[in-house]
């Protein structure tokens, strides 16, 4: 019987003990983070994403977590054309866009309305499109522009010039250089721009999207005359 009371006893005090740390305790949240993080590391095969709060400057991962440039540019067609496809290469460096040629005629060459005060013209769905896809291109955020290269689908090979091809060709490369030169009225540069004819559906143009990379046949002589004289010396 004494036993049972002295064991009582010890359970009543460890219990006691208990009870009186968990009223003294705190709770600090930077100090349980790491243990719930390892925790939850140890029971689930999820990934724990850190949490380094927030960052003055922007950098690389945070831009890829608004959206990068070729998914705002997707978005911009699915918010403005129907039917449309887009494509990327397996590096998801290159977006291949193809849709109806009238539909992204439509869409870039709105007809413009006339403002109130009759000094200027405006036309809002004109600006949401195609100002916002120059925009996009030209990326001056990020100093990242992209290029865009449109070509026209023909039911001949453009390769092959007769002269039953002749009139047409003209015609579809007028047709298709309008809308370079559409799209550099907007303030799109020359450079980040090409047209051209590939045999295909007619009624489709496809465009391709890729980050634009400057050439310079200058500079790339340049480094190619350090190069031949970098290995032309003889290591003492």
């Amino acid at each position: 019987m004494a036993n049972q009371f002295l064991a009582l006893s010890l359970f009543l005090m460890l219990l006691s003990f208990f009870i009186v740390m968990n009223a003294v305790s705190g709770y600090e949240k930077t100090k349980t983070q790491p243990v719930m993080k390892s925790l939850s590391l140890a029971f689930s095969n999820k990934e724990i994403v850190e949490d380094h709060g927030p960052s003055e400057e922007p950098t690389m991962m945070m831009n890829l977590g608004k959206g990068d440039t070729l998914s705002k540019i997707e978005g911009l067609f699915d918010g403005h054309i129907a039917n449309f496809t887009a494509k990327r290469n397996r590096l998801g460096t290159i977006m291949h866009v193809r849709l109806p040629v009238l539909a992204f005629k439509r869409a870039i060459e709105m007809p413009q309305l006339q403002s109130k005060d009759d000094s200027k013209l405006s036309n809002l769905a004109d600006e949401s499109f195609l100002q916002t896809l120059v925009t996009l291109l030209r990326a001056e955020e990020n100093n990242l522009p992209y290029r865009m290269d449109m070509i026209l689908e023909t039911s001949y090979q453009p390769d092959v010039i007769s002269e039953e091809t002749q009139s047409r060709m003209r015609s579809d490369l007028t047709r298709v250089s309008g809308f370079a030169s559409r799209l550099e009225n907007y303030g799109m540069p020359q450079q980040y721009i090409s047209a051209g004819l590939q045999f295909g559906e007619t009624g489709y143009v496809s465009l391709y999207f890729k980050r634009y990379e400057h050439y310079s046949p200058l500079e790339k002589k340049h480094n190619d005359e350090q190069k031949s004289e970098s290995s032309s010396e003889v290591p003492l």
